[in-house]
């Protein structure tokens, strides 16, 4: 994700209810691919209880996309039709700075927020 990425997901962070934050951080992420037998982690901003994502206000360019490009499948198999121009906002974001979420944390720590 772009840092801008995760100073948005930061402050939906603070911006939602801790007890949210904290039940949805703690689940296991290890939930069915549907249909199948086998598993996938899921992201850690995914609430798999209430199956929906905790941070969709803020979430980075990177899920948008899913199911929006043909590499990148929707994991939960909402999005069936490929949009046009997501293989050239890919090759944009690609081309910027990007770290994963603890990767940033790293660099800013988990005070920043409040930035």
């Amino acid at each position: 994700m772009l840092e801008s990425e995760h100073r948005a997901i930061r402050r939906e962070l603070t911006r939602l209810p801790a007890e949210d934050v904290a039940r949805v951080l703690g689940q296991d992420k290890q939930v069915p691919i549907p249909g199948t037998e086998e598993q996938y982690t899921a992201c850690r901003f995914r609430d798999v209880a209430l199956g929906r994502c905790l941070i969709y206000r803020a979430r980075p360019a990177i899920c948008r996309l899913f199911g929006h490009v043909e590499w990148l499948p929707c994991p939960i198999f909402k999005i069936e039709t490929h949009a046009s121009g997501a293989v050239a906002l890919m090759q944009a974001y690609a081309g910027e700075p990007r770290r994963t979420f603890e990767e940033w944390e790293a660099v800013f720590g988990s005070d920043e927020a409040s930035s």
